[in-house]
């Protein structure tokens, strides 16, 4: 959370920088885009389900779950809670900030989505699945979001699509301590 913060704090106070807060916008919903972005968050969290069918990933060591002081519908306000902050600061780094510079860098291709996603997944390789799976499955979810992010060009869609996958991932990980 420091770092986006930071870096909106340093663009404001440098003149020059103004223009690169460009990647802040909410975005154009189209029809195309609210079914696409239907469709992939329901996408999302069917393969978000079957991968806890068939892989059956600890989900449980997530942070505040192991609490058995907290009754299940505050663990899932919790979980509601993180995903909502989790999704901004995620967002606003990998959709925002760095996708943004690679758009500036390399052009408007698919190859800043590539990377973007890739660095995603990167940054998931000890994080719910850790290990290798866990990096190539959040570097695909990286590339849906990303490919939200241009075509809704804006951040709200992928956020909301970010947003339903960790509530869906809390409330998996809400079923095995259960």
């Amino acid at each position: 959370m420091i770092m986006p913060v930071a870096y909106i704090a340093v663009v404001w106070s440098v003149p020059s920088l103004s223009g690169s807060l460009g990647w802040l916008r909410v975005g154009q919903f189209s029809p195309f885009l609210w079914t696409a972005l239907a469709v992939l968050a329901i996408l999302s969290v069917i393969g978000l389900i079957l991968y806890f069918v068939t892989i059956r990933p600890d989900l449980s060591h997530q942070p505040v779950m192991g609490s058995h002081r907290m009754n299940p519908a505050a663990l899932f306000a919790v979980g509601i809670g993180i995903a909502v902050l989790n999704a901004a600061v995620e967002e606003s780094m990998y959709r925002g900030i760095l996708m943004n510079a690679l758009d500036a860098w390399l052009g408007g291709g698919i190859l800043p989505i590539v990377l973007q996603a890739i660095a995603f997944g990167t940054l998931h390789f000890n994080s719910t699945e850790p290990g290798v799976s866990g990096v190539l499955i959040t570097a695909l979810l990286g590339l849906v979001l990303g490919w939200l992010r241009r075509a809704g060009r804006g951040m709200l869609p992928p956020y909301i699509v970010h947003v339903l996958v960790d509530i869906g991932v809390w409330t998996l990980g809400l079923l095995q301590t259960a």
